[in-house]
């Protein structure tokens, strides 16, 4: 199986792992503390008020799981995930 054939499999395997946990599924948190500028934490405030999103924490995980996604399908494009992942 060459490169190609191979990288949608450890894109697979990858948002198995990260990205596609259900819901239900009570996954362990960790603590990450991150320095934001004020107008993002303004624009999640906002969110938040407006109810929708129940917390800044939330809006980050969705945001961060669309952008790690999105990356992801990057590297995969150019063939440069599964050398990345290999100890994955």
């Amino acid at each position: 199986m060459d490169l190609k054939q191979r990288t949608p499999l450890v894109v697979q395997k990858i948002k198995k792992k990260f990205l596609n946990k259900k819901k239900e599924e009570k996954e362990k948190m960790q603590v990450c503390t991150i320095n934001l500028p004020e107008a993002y934490v303004g624009a999640l405030m906002v969110l938040t008020d407006s109810k929708i999103f129940p917390s800044r924490s939330e809006a980050i995980r969705q945001a961060l799981a669309k952008f790690l996604e999105r990356e992801l399908e990057h590297l995969q494009d150019l063939g440069e995930l599964e050398t990345l992942m290999e100890g994955v």
